[in-house]
Order: structure tokens, then C-alpha cells, then sequence
């Protein structure tokens, strides 16, 4: 599942999404790789990317600063990614919105990947 079409299908359905879920997750996970995949099925209860951001954050690319957080007035949930891709580069940075701050910071991960 790890075509450029595929990859802005899983963005796409991600921001379309109410909340979290496994079945979303599972999608995350299975885009990533195999192995992240296998990980993920080992893992026991609810947590998963789409609904804690501590699982959320295991996506966040190693050389990325992010930040992940809430619109307490009713409003949607934001995510910020910022990464430079070689040292020495410009800073590049990434904001998205979502239903949840663990939606936000998957679908900013999925788009620094698109890059």
C-alpha cells in the first residue's frame, strides 16, 4: 500500500474521519511497512496511532520537531511538523487539522512523506 495514490487515499480518509480508530491504524500501520505492521498486531489494548498521541508520535520522522494539541473552543485539532531534509537545508514545516490531535499529527507524518 505504498503508492502515491494509496498514500493520499489513507490522508483522505484520515481527515474525513470523526475520531480514531483500529481500522485506521491498521491502514497507518500497513502503509508504513510490513514490519511496523507486525509490531503494530502485537500490541495490546486500545492505544493505536489514530486515537493516543504517544503511538502517534513513533511516526514522527527522527529528524522532525512536532507539536500536536486541541481547539478547546470546539474546533478542529492541529498538528505541526517541522524537518530539514539535509543539514544545512531550510527548515521545512508541515500544519494540519483534524477531528483529534492524534488524527492531526498521523496525517502531517503521512504528508511529510509525500514530500
Amino acid at each position: 500500500m505504498s503508492t502515491p495514490l494509496a498514500l493520499l487515499d489513507l490522508i483522505a480518509r484520515l481527515e474525513a474521519a470523526p475520531e480514531g480508530g483500529l481500522e485506521l491504524s491498521e491502514a497507518i500501520a500497513r502503509w508504513f511497512s510490513h514490519n511496523h505492521y507486525e509490531w503494530w498486531r502485537k500490541r495490546s489494548g486500545p492505544s493505536n496511532f489514530t486515537e493516543s498521541l504517544d503511538a502517534a508520535r513513533t511516526l514522527v520522522p527522527a529528524n522532525a520537531g512536532w507539536q500536536a494539541g486541541a481547539d478547546h473552543n470546539g474546533g478542529q485539532a492541529t498538528a505541526e511538523l517541522a524537518w530539514q531534509r539535509k543539514r544545512g537545508e531550510a527548515i521545512l514545516s508541515i500544519e494540519v487539522s483534524a477531528s483529534t490531535p492524534a488524527l492531526a499529527l498521523c496525517i502531517a507524518c503521512l504528508r511529510v512523506r509525500q514530500q
